[in-house]
C-alpha cells in the first residue's frame, strides 16, 4: 500500500503568512509600545505625587530643605532612593523646584513640564532655582570636603590633600578627585560654597563617566598644588543630556532679542573678577550638544567651549557702570579635544566682552577690562559650530567671539577699551568648522577692544572649514570676521604692522601663521593675501555662491 504524504506550504502560502505577520506586527508594536510608555509616564507621575506628598509633611514639620542632598534624605525615606530611582520613561527626569519645594517631572526632548499639571507652562530656567534629582546630584550636594581633607583652615580647597580611600573602594584616587571636583561644582552652583575660592589640584584629575556640571561662575583661582608643575583634568564631557538648566545665560541685544538670547556651557561657564587660571591641561574632551532641550530663540546663540564666557561681574554695578574685571589663562592647553555646537563655539574661550539689555537696563560693557591668554595651546581638536544657526556660527581656535569691549563708540587703543593679550599661545593641527571660522578668532565685532598677538604664537596647519556658501560667510587665519573694518582692504587692516594708533587687532611680525588651508562646503574660496611680506594667504573669502 502507498504511503500517502503530508502536503506543504508552498513558498507562495509562506510569503503571505510572513506578510500577514509583519503586517500584524507593524500595527500591534506601536501599540503595544505606546500602551507600555503610558504605564510608565503613569507610575512616574504617581511618584512624583508621591514625592510632594511627603516634601509638603516634611517641610510642615521641619521647613523647606535647603539643598537638593536634603530632598534626597527626605524621598530616601518613603521608598525613593535617587542612587537606584529613576523615571521609566527614557526622556523624563525629575527636578526639584526650590522656591515652592515640589518635584517636577520634565521631558527633556520636548523641554516641557509633564507633571504637576499647574506647572505646564512653566519653563525651566538655569536660575539655580531647578535641581536635578539623581544620584550624581544629591550625592554631590551632600559631599563632606573637610571629611575628605580638601577644605584647608584658610577656606581654600586643595585636592592634592584628599583622603587616599575613597568611600568607593572600585575608585582611584585620581577618580576619587574627580568626583570631589564636581561636587565642588555643585555647591558653588548651590552657593553653598562661594566662587571666589582659590582651588588647587593634583596631578591627575579624572573626572566622572557621566556628564560634567559646569561650574556656573568663577572667581576665584584653579591652579595645581604647589609640588604639582601640570594638573591633568581627563574625561571632560558634556552632551545632550547636559540640559539648559546647566547654563549661565545673559542677553545680547535686548531680554526681547530673538536672535540674542546667549546660554553658555562650558568646563567653568562664565568667569569674572580677578581671576586666575593656570597649568591646567584638558584630556579626553567630548563638549557636544549640551542644551539641546532649549526650545526659544532658535537655540543660536549657544556657546559652547571649555572656558564658556569672560563677562563683567553683574554684582560691581555702580551707578551706570559695572567694575572692569581682569582674567589671566595661563598656561592652559586642550589636547584632541572634540567641540561641536548649535552655535558659536572654540577651543579655549566662547565668548568675550560685555553684555547688553540686562533685567535693570545697564549694559554690562567691558570698559578698561583686560585679558591675558599666555603660553596657552589648542591642538588636534575638532571644532564646530552653527549646527542650527547660520547667523552666530562662528568658531575660532582660541576665542569665538568677542563684543561689546566697551561703548559704543571706538575707544582709543591702550585706553578704555577691553584689552587682549594672547603670547607665546599655539593653535595647530585642528579642524575648525562653522560660518565665520578663524584660527585664532572666530568673529570680531567690538571697535573697542584691541588684540594683540605676540611673541612665540603660532598658528599653523589648521584645516579652516566654512560649512555653508554664502554670501559674507568667510575665513581667516587669524580671524574670521570684523564688523568694525572693510575685512577686504588691507590698507584698513593690520595683521602684522606696527601702527598702533588706528589698528585693533595687531599681530608681531614674528608669529607663524603657515600651513593653514581653506575650503568651503559645495563651494570655492576667494584667497585675498593681507600681508604684501608674506604670500601665505589670511583672508579668505566665498567666491562661488549657491
Amino acid at each position: 500500500m502507498a504511503k500517502k504524504l503530508k502536503r506543504a506550504f508552498t513558498i507562495t502560502e509562506l510569503v503571505i503568512v510572513i506578510a500577514v505577520v509583519a503586517i500584524l506586527a507593524a500595527v500591534l508594536i506601536p501599540t503595544f509600545s505606546n500602551v507600555v510608555r503610558r504605564a510608565n509616564e503613569s507610575s512616574d507621575i504617581q511618584a512624583v505625587r508621591e514625592m510632594n506628598v511627603a516634601l509638603a509633611n516634611e517641610e510642615a514639620l521641619n521647613g523647606k530643605p535647603e539643598s537638593v542632598g536634603e530632598v534626597a534624605d527626605v524621598l530616601r525615606g518613603i521608598g525613593y532612593d535617587v542612587r537606584n530611582y529613576r523615571p521609566l520613561v527614557e526622556e523624563y527626569a525629575n527636578y526639584w523646584y526650590k522656591p515652592d519645594n515640589r518635584v517636577i517631572l520634565y521631558n527633556t526632548e520636548t523641554a516641557e513640564i509633564v507633571f504637576p499639571e499647574e506647572y505646564e507652562d512653566v519653563v525651566v530656567q538655569n536660575d539655580g532655582n531647578w535641581s536635578l534629582l539623581n544620584e550624581t546630584y544629591t550625592e554631590a550636594s551632600n559631599f563632606d570636603f573637610e571629611g575628605a581633607n580638601i577644605l584647608q583652615d584658610d577656606g581654600s580647597y586643595d585636592f592634592s590633600k584628599i583622603a587616599e580611600i575613597s568611600p568607593d573602594p572600585s575608585q582611584t584616587r585620581e577618580q576619587y578627585a574627580g568626583t570631589a571636583l564636581f561636587a565642588l561644582a555643585t555647591q558653588i552652583n548651590e552657593e553653598k560654597i562661594e566662587n571666589d575660592v582659590e582651588v588647587t589640584l593634583p596631578a591627575e584629575v579624572e573626572l566622572p563617566d557621566y556628564d560634567w556640571v559646569p561650574i556656573k561662575n568663577f572667581q576665584g583661582t584653579l591652579k595645581p598644588a604647589d609640588d604639582v608643575e601640570m594638573a591633568v583634568i581627563s574625561n571632560l564631557n558634556l552632551s545632550k543630556n547636559t540640559l539648559y538648566s546647566e547654563s549661565s545665560t545673559f542677553s545680547g541685544s535686548g531680554e526681547d532679542a530673538g536672535q540674542s538670547k546667549y546660554n553658555v556651557y562650558g568646563f567653568i561657564n562664565t568667569v569674572t573678577g580677578n581671576s586666575t587660571i593656570e597649568n591646567i591641561t584638558f584630556e579626553d574632551v567630548t563638549l557636544e550638544t549640551p542644551g539641546s532641550d532649549f526650545q526659544d530663540y532658535g537655540k543660536n546663540a549657544n556657546v559652547l567651549a571649555p572656558i564658556g564666557a569672560i563677562l563683567p561681574d553683574e554684582d560691581t554695578l555702580k551707578g551706570s557702570t559695572y567694575d572692569p574685571y581682569n582674567v589671566t589663562i595661563r598656561n592652559v592647553h586642550v589636547k584632541n579635544a572634540t567641540i561641536r555646537g548649535f552655535g558659536r563655539v572654540a577651543g579655549l574661550v566662547g565668548y568675550i566682552g560685555g553684555t547688553k539689555g540686562d533685567n535693570i537696563g545697564v549694559p554690562k560693557i567691558a570698559t578698561g577690562s583686560k585679558i591675558t591668554i599666555e603660553n596657552c595651546s589648542v591642538e588636534n581638536c575638532t571644532i564646530e559650530g552653527g549646527l542650527t544657526s547660520q547667523a552666530y556660527g562662528s568658531a575660532g581656535g582660541l576665542i569665538s567671539y568677542m563684543v561689546r569691549g566697551a561703548g559704543d563708540d571706538l575707544a582709543p587703543v591702550d585706553e578704555d577699551g577691553l584689552q587682549i593679550t594672547i603670547n607665546n599661545c599655539t593653535v595647530s593641527g585642528n579642524t575648525i568648522k562653522g560660518l565665520y571660522v578663524g584660527g585664532a578668532i572666530g568673529w570680531y565685532n567690538t571697535p573697542s577692544a584691541t588684540v594683540k598677538i605676540t611673541g612665540n604664537s603660532a598658528i599653523t596647519d589648521n584645516e579652516l572649514i566654512i560649512t555653508i556658501d554664502i554670501k559674507d560667510k568667510c575665513a581667516g587665519v587669524v580671524v574670521g570676521r570684523e564688523n568694525t573694518v572693510d575685512t577686504h582692504k588691507e590698507d584698513e587692516y593690520d595683521y602684522k604692522g606696527n601702527d598702533h594708533t588706528k589698528k585693533q587687532i595687531l599681530v608681531d611680525s614674528g608669529v607663524n601663521l603657515s600651513g593653514n588651508t581653506c575650503s568651503v562646503t559645495g563651494g570655492t574660496v576667494n584667497q585675498a593675501t593681507i600681508d604684501d611680506d608674506t604670500e601665505t594667504p589670511l583672508r579668505y573669502t566665498i567666491q562661488a555662491l549657491t
